[in-house]
C-alpha cells in the first residue's frame, strides 16, 4: 500500500508522495470564500463547488466499486479541465490568492523547473493584464523571439 503524507501550512501545501495530492477540504474552503466575496467571484465559487460535488459523487461510486476506476478517470479529465478554466477565470478577478489555488488544483509541478515556469508565466500574464496588453500576442511574440534568437519583448510598461 502506498502512503501519502500531506503537510499543510497556511496557504502552502507541501506534498511528499509518489503521486501528487491536494487537500480538497482546503480547496472547498477557498471556493466558499469566493462565494462569500460576492459579485462575479461568487458565481465562479458556486460553479467550482458544483464541480467538487460532482467529483465526490463519482469518487464515492468508484470507491464503492459501482463505477470502474478507468471510467472514473475518464470522467475526471473534463471535470478537472473545467476546474482549471474556472480558476483561470477567477485569477483575472482576484489574482493573488488564486495562483496558489491553481497550483493545488492542477496538482502542482513535478520539478523545480516546472515551478519556475509556473511562477514566471503567472507573473507575465498578470503584468500584461494590468497593463491592458494582449496576453496571447505578447507570449507569442516572446516565443517567436526565442525561436529566432532575438531579444524577448519587455514586460515593462510602455516598452
Amino acid at each position: 500500500m502506498r502512503r501519502a503524507y500531506v503537510q499543510t501550512q497556511p496557504a502552502v501545501h507541501q506534498v511528499h508522495a509518489l503521486k501528487r495530492q491536494v487537500c480538497w477540504a482546503h480547496l472547498v474552503r477557498e471556493f466558499e470564500g469566493f462565494v462569500e466575496r460576492g459579485g462575479e467571484v461568487k458565481r465562479l465559487g458556486e460553479r467550482l463547488l458544483a464541480e467538487v460535488f460532482v467529483l465526490f459523487e463519482w469518487w464515492h461510486l468508484a470507491r464503492d466499486e459501482l463505477l470502474k476506476r478507468a471510467t472514473f478517470q475518464r470522467k475526471m479529465r473534463p471535470l478537472m479541465r473545467e476546474v482549471e478554466r474556472l480558476l483561470a477565470e477567477a485569477a483575472q478577478l482576484c489574482p493573488k490568492p488564486v495562483a496558489g489555488i491553481w497550483r493545488k488544483a492542477s496538482f502542482g509541478t513535478q520539478s523545480e523547473d516546472g515551478s519556475r515556469f509556473v511562477e514566471r508565466i503567472l507573473t507575465a500574464v498578470m503584468s500584461l493584464r494590468k497593463q491592458e496588453r494582449n496576453v496571447l500576442d505578447a507570449l507569442t511574440a516572446s516565443l517567436e523571439a526565442h525561436l529566432h534568437g532575438t531579444p524577448a519583448p519587455s514586460l515593462l510598461p510602455g516598452t
